[in-house]
């Protein structure tokens, strides 16, 4: 499967709902599901989680990589202020002695009362690990071992949807 990491966890269901993106026509079907299950919207997107690495490929404000919300929208007006709103996260800081340091860019240096957001940010990004010699990686997390596969999707929905209004064909006999 094709996940395109730095579109962000937000863009990332519009991708998923719209279908767009590459892969097989079956990965393309899968996604317009997600659309058409009432009870069921974002399954297919909520099935995914990250694994940080080097920060390479995921984007810092836009992707969900760090607590349970995108920090653009946890953190609204420190996204404004940044100068790094387009950044991956290895941009937001750099390797000292083999440890990581965050270097988030301001437009310009925060009042008082922003100064209580941005602490409120360390704290959180100071909880993650980031990891140089390993890349940014999403996981899958209905399959054996975080890997995605035509088949793990298939019984997930087969698990989850069954005796619901949602099942319109046979899912065992669709070519995988």
């Amino acid at each position: 499967m094709s996940y395109p990491i730095g579109v962000g966890h937000d863009n990332w269901k519009t991708w998923v709902r719209e279908g767009r993106g590459v892969g097989s026509s079956w990965w393309k079907d899968i996604c317009r599901i997600d659309v058409l299950v009432e009870n069921k919207k974002g399954w297919l997107s909520d099935g995914f989680e990250v694994l940080v690495g080097d920060g390479g490929d995921l984007s810092f404000w836009r992707d969900l990589w760090c607590g349970e919300e995108v920090l653009a929208n946890k953190f609204p007006r420190l996204y404004l202020l940044s100068t790094g709103t387009n950044n991956k996260i290895r941009q937001m800081g750099a390797w000292i002695d083999g440890k990581w340091c965050w270097m988030l860019p301001w437009r310009r240096n925060l009042l008082s009362w922003e100064l209580q957001s941005k602490e409120e940010l360390e704290k959180l990004l100071d909880s993650v690990k980031l990891h140089e010699d390993r890349k940014d990686k999403w996981l899958w997390k209905h399959g054996k071992d975080g890997d995605y596969s035509t088949r793990s999707c298939i019984d997930y929905t087969k698990e989850n949807w069954l005796g619901g209004s949602m099942v319109c064909f046979d899912l065992d006999n669709l070519a995988y």
